[in-house]
């Protein structure tokens, strides 16, 4: 079977929220969608344009790529 791949270009969200612009992962509809999609098995490998992508503070890319994996997603 071939490996099923998410590209992830952009995350910004799709309505306006009220942050600064370094909003948390769990504050954006985008990287919810795209756990959802994760917790389904829609996908087997998280290609990513660049880690800011994934995680708009610093601190919190490497816990958002470390669920990933637990959930069997390569990023």
């Amino acid at each position: 079977m071939k490996d099923r791949v998410y590209c992830l270009y952009r995350v910004s969200a799709g309505k306006q929220v009220d942050c600064d612009g370094k909003c948390q992962a769990e504050n954006r509809d985008r990287p919810q969608i795209i756990r959802e999609h994760a917790r389904q098995g829609k996908f087997d490998i998280l290609l990513v344009f660049m880690f800011d992508r994934i995680g708009r503070i610093a601190d919190e890319t490497s816990f958002v790529v470390e669920w990933f994996a637990k959930n069997g997603v390569r990023v």
